[in-house]
């Protein structure tokens, strides 16, 4: 696992932080990483929008990562560990207090990583977020087209299989609204915003998420390939 992972952080570090190439190289990298044992997981209200910060961060940075004994996995393990646990305290003190100790983080971004929804078959725990990268990524790559085809998509959900997935006994919180005020809206709603509007915790959301989104990405995909998208893009 040393050398594959090793390899990987070479080849992304090697490669600047527009090339594609470096994107595939870090979300691969991501996968292989949330299966490493000792890899941080919560239940916390704040931790899955630490996890966005997170993948954007280690982007940008897993240049200036340095392995150190007693292996390469160990190091990247607690490096990762260290700013993910640092990140949820951030976002609870900024929450509570309107305290930042990385304001800037975050700017730009929104949060969200490059390489989710598409690029990352098999991330566990999902995310409420990736949509906007994953269109942001294929018009980067210039097939518009494709970008625009799966907005249509979610907006009609043809075939209902976003509105069928909601939340029990609350149908219209389902995946459809939620990937269209998350993503799709010119001024993007927040996920406790969304949830206070439909009455469940944001927690309720996450769960509601994590359960349904590996059918629901999986599909999206499927709707990326019949528009045009290379299969060895996923």
């Amino acid at each position: 696992m040393d050398e594959e992972l090793r390899e990987l952080i070479r080849q992304a570090s090697e490669l600047s932080l527009d090339n594609p190439e470096r994107a595939k190289t870090i979300s691969l990298l991501i996968v292989k990483i949330q299966q490493l044992p000792g890899f941080y997981q919560s239940s916390h209200q704040d931790y899955f929008d630490a996890l966005d910060q997170i993948w954007e961060w280690l982007g940008r940075n897993i240049q200036d990562f340095k392995e150190h004994p007693p292996s390469l996995t160990v190091s990247l393990v607690r490096w990762v560990n260290g700013n993910l646990h640092w990140r949820v305290k951030d976002i609870r003190n900024k929450r509570n207090q309107g305290i930042s100790l990385d304001a800037t983080l975050n700017e730009d971004s929104m949060g969200i990583s490059f390489q989710e929804v598409i690029s990352e078959s098999g991330f566990e725990p999902p995310r409420l977020s990736g949509l906007e990268g994953y269109i942001e990524k294929i018009q980067q790559q210039n097939i518009k087209f494709i970008a625009q085809k799966l907005k249509e998509y979610i907006d009609e959900d043809p075939d209902f299989i976003l509105r069928n997935s909601h939340i029990k006994n609350n149908p219209e919180c389902n995946f459809q609204v939620i990937l269209q005020r998350l993503y799709l809206k010119d001024k993007p709603e927040t996920k406790r915003a969304i949830a206070q509007d439909f009455g469940v915790s944001e927690q309720t959301l996450y769960a509601h998420y994590r359960r349904n989104w590996s059918k629901i990405q999986s599909h999206l995909q499927q709707v990326a390939l019949n528009s045009g998208l290379e299969e060895d893009y996923l």
